[in-house]
């Protein structure tokens, strides 16, 4: 989901230099981790991963709501 786009752009930024244009399998599994990454959403931390699925929840909660 595009909130949670800044966090990868600067991993990536942090890395792309020392990691060049074509990832290894470590790089790739690096990148996969930031889904573990904590972040805090509605007073609460919450992974990444699991940010995500609460955000589209409610994002499918407010247009259920609004076709009513």
């Amino acid at each position: 989901m595009e909130p949670y786009r800044p966090v990868v752009d600067l991993f990536v930024a942090k890395h792309a230099e020392e990691w060049g244009e074509d990832l290894s399998t470590a790089q790739k599994a690096h990148l996969l981790n930031i889904t573990n990454y904590m972040v805090k959403q509605a007073e609460k931390r919450y992974r990444i991963f699991s940010a995500i699925g609460r955000t589209c929840a409610s994002l499918g909660h407010c247009c259920a709501v609004c076709r009513r």
